[in-house]
């Protein structure tokens, strides 16, 4: 199995048998990552999040703060849970095969100059 080979590679291994790998975006080990796993048809991918909602609202940020940073994403909106999981099911399914070592940010898009 492949996860049984990441502690040889020198990548931990949770509990549960899963890569528990976390890197930046210029990331070397990311690179490698993906050119190690790559190898044996695995795609490597990032899923940034940014400020997240759980239906609708933020366990900390007010509501009215909420609405106003918002305004400021050009999407004016911004992610909830469900967002983050579909691009989250997006990569894993199988219309991906040449999508390998992106960064996909859940973010509503870029911060608009104000």
């Amino acid at each position: 199995m492949l996860f049984e080979r990441l502690p040889e590679a020198g990548y931990p291994v949770g509990d549960r048998g899963d890569a528990e790998v976390f890197f930046d975006q210029d990331d070397v080990p990311r690179t490698a990552l993906q050119h190690d796993l790559g190898r044996d048809g695995v795609l490597v991918n990032l899923v940034m999040p940014g400020i997240t909602l759980e239906n609708g609202e933020h366990r900390v940020i007010p509501k009215p703060a909420l609405n106003r940073i918002a305004a400021g994403f050009s999407a004016r909106k911004l992610p909830d849970t469900t967002d983050v999981a579909d691009a989250i099911l997006f990569l894993t399914s199988p219309r991906t095969t040449a999508i390998q070592g992106e960064i996909v940010r859940v973010t509503g898009g870029q911060l608009l100059a104000g």
